[in-house]
């Protein structure tokens, strides 16, 4: 086991999570968004750790430089606002040209990507970009009882993006005058034009789309590949379930419960005891799977558990994640770049990339499924297992030249862990803030699931000595120095015009076994309503202080961190 202090490893990784951010801010196109380049990717990796980092600080000069390419992903033309899906990256400086692949992989990282940006930011138009890829998806990559397909074809009968163009007479013979003025063409070639419209999901567009439709609804749809590739099915699964969180449309998790399924009946092999790279309409493909592949599938299997409550998820990504550490090797707690022969199983080709490249790493997403999974038991395997990954990731941070966004933004995402559904008591209760009735009327839902035979005290426990469940504001970092010089240089949760109104419910009074008093507690399901006081001008955490107990035994206390935005 790599031995290294908890206090020194989580500092080294905090530096060198500063040092990818200030890599990001020194390298970003200040005029269009997006790391500077003649050719533009998403780096959905790198939205993800700044979007990560944000949640918890307050850096007006990156979230400027985030909104930027967020927006002008939207705006112009990688974001296909006719027929829907992101193309694979933009052959130009202002996002305008695409190249007109379009990736599994970048339709399931941009789902992410977009989720937490809205609860970040709270910005209607990315709310409204998850709701239309949920149904591209749906439309074009999702094969119903198989998975999902692995990408469509830039090429049309013989043109790069024929599909998606059309002759400037075809625009000016088919929309009016009014409705060209809500569009802008780019030139393509010589005879052929793109559109997007001036302003992302404007109630304008959806005419002239249905119109632009109508004119490709003869047309043969391009070649789309069926593959179903492990790993970036399990991409999409977690894509689609962060999507559910926020927008709670159900075709996103039945979409994610059928293409879990499917690959697993498909593409594991029970009796080898292994899993396959990729199948085609059911039939596996000889190339057993990598790393990523395994890692993914588990991060799937334990994101669509946190969603059903279903313990067969969480049972099966414990199961992925033990073939992972029985069939691969690990050295200085990392996975080794070889192909290893075990005399328990068949060759397995450990594919290894620390970078990201166009993708998400597969060793990030190891380490945040092992994350999870130290949430879910008391069992010391998990701990010990994430501690190794995690010291080895620390040793790997000086060797990969600050590319390796997808690690750092993981880091960020369970040292912080303030956007998702929370676990405590070992996976005995969970936290979320309630995405559909957020900010009614200025309120906001803190809601709490406890097994049964599971309790936290309430809000006003008769025993003095018990731990109060409380909620209480935090203002961000430099939020928080801005109030405070506003408020007379007090700190804001100290003055009472800042503190959170919170409806508690009424407690459950109740005598345990273990007390031979009467005890005030809260069981079950319920919901926290609070409201932010509404001088306080952007996002802020909450902090949610609670202890578990069962009849027989209490956990630690514990802190639930959330980001809320001002309603």
């Amino acid at each position: 086991e790599i031995r290294l202090s908890l206090v020194g490893s989580e500092m080294c990784i905090r530096d060198s999570i500063n040092s990818r951010l200030d890599f990001l801010r020194k390298n970003t196109d200040r005029q269009y968004g997006g790391l500077t380049g003649e050719v533009k990717f998403p780096n959905e990796a790198a939205l993800l750790l700044q979007i990560n980092y944000l949640a918890t600080n307050q850096d007006p000069v990156l979230e400027k430089a985030v909104r930027l390419q967020l927006d002008n992903m939207l705006a112009y033309g990688l974001y296909d606002s006719i027929n829907g899906g992101f193309f694979r990256y933009a052959t130009d400086t202002k996002w305008q040209v695409p190249h007109y692949e379009k990736m599994a992989y970048n339709q399931a990282l941009m789902l992410q990507v977009y989720s937490r940006a809205w609860q970040v930011f709270a910005e209607p138009r990315y709310l409204q970009v998850l709701q239309d890829l949920t149904a591209f998806i749906q439309q074009w990559f999702y094969q119903e009882n198989f998975g999902f397909s692995s990408a469509i074809d830039a090429v049309y009968q013989g043109e790069e993006g024929g599909y998606y163009l059309w002759k400037k007479a075809q625009i000016t013979q088919t929309l009016s005058p009014q409705e060209q003025q809500h569009i802008q063409l780019y030139q393509f070639k010589q005879n052929t034009v793109g559109v997007y419209f001036k302003t992302s999901f404007s109630v304008n567009n959806q005419t002239i789309k249905q119109k632009l439709l109508k004119l490709n609804a003869n047309k043969n749809k391009p070649a789309v590949d069926t593959k179903v590739i492990t790993a970036w099915n399990g991409m999409m699964i977690v894509g689609l379930l962060e999507a559910y969180q926020v927008t709670q449309n159900p075709n996103a998790l039945a979409m994610a419960k059928n293409a879990l399924s499917s690959v697993l009946i498909h593409q594991f092999d029970q009796d080898k005891n292994i899993l396959y790279r990729s199948a085609l309409q059911g039939q596996q493909l000889p190339q057993p799977a990598l790393l990523e592949d395994y890692s993914w599938l588990a991060l799937a299997s334990i994101q669509l558990y946190k969603h059903t409550q279903n313990k067969q998820w969480l049972k099966q990504a414990r199961y992925l994640v033990n073939i992972i550490y029985q069939y691969f090797p690990f050295q200085q707690g990392l996975p080794l770049s070889v192909s290893d022969t075990n005399q328990s199983g068949p060759i397995l080709f450990n594919s290894i990339n620390f970078d990201d490249n166009e993708m998400y790493s597969g060793l990030a997403a190891l380490q945040k499924t092992l994350y999870e999974l130290t949430k879910h038991s008391e069992n010391e395997q998990w701990r010990k297992r994430l501690r190794n990954l995690k010291g080895g990731v620390v040793s790997l941070y000086g060797a990969t030249n600050g590319v390796d966004f997808s690690i750092a933004a993981t880091a960020e995402e369970v040292m912080q862990a303030s956007l998702a559904i929370q676990y405590f008591a070992n996976g005995h209760g969970r936290a979320y803030i309630n995405p559909i009735k957020r900010c009614q009327a200025g309120w906001q839902q803190l809601h709490i699931d406890l097994d049964p035979g599971w309790h936290i005290n309430s809000n006003h426990p008769f025993n003095s000595s018990l731990i109060v469940t409380k909620i209480t504001l935090k203002a961000l970092p430099s939020q928080a120095s801005k109030q405070a010089k506003e408020l007379n240089k007090q700190p804001v949760e100290q003055k009472n015009k800042n503190t959170l109104q919170v409806t508690f419910p009424a407690a459950i009074i109740s005598q345990l076994p273990f007390s031979k008093d009467k005890l005030s507690l809260y069981q079950g399901n319920f919901t926290i309503p609070f409201k932010v006081p509404p001088q306080i001008k952007e996002r802020g955490n909450i902090k949610v202080s609670l202890q578990a107990c069962s009849n027989t035994i209490c956990k630690l206390p514990e802190t639930l961190v959330f980001t809320v935005n001002v309603c």
